[in-house]
């Protein structure tokens, strides 16, 4: 398993359309992906499970990746939030 912090740049947080674009690359991989913020986790394949983290601009989130290509969901999704997620 591997994890890292990131912060949501997006300035709406990640509402609707980030939060879809999130889901639609984190199930290009076989890992399990999620999201953890304010106290609760998330699953990054599940648009439902975002769209209930309710995660506003600025705020930090942990994400962890486990399975056979962890290394390269993790670089990928950090990468994404950092570019604000199509936004």
């Amino acid at each position: 398993m591997v994890s890292q912090r990131v912060t949501i740049m997006n300035p709406t947080g990640l509402h609707a359309r980030p939060a879809a674009n999130l889901v639609k690359v984190a199930k290009q991989f076989q890992a399990e992906i999620t999201l953890k913020a304010g106290g609760q986790q998330f699953m990054a394949k599940d648009i439902f499970s975002l769209m209930n983290a309710n995660v506003p601009c600025g705020t930090e989130v942990l994400i962890s990746c486990d399975g056979d290509d962890e290394k390269e969901a993790l670089k990928t999704i950090v990468q994404g939030i950092e570019d604000g997620l199509g936004e």
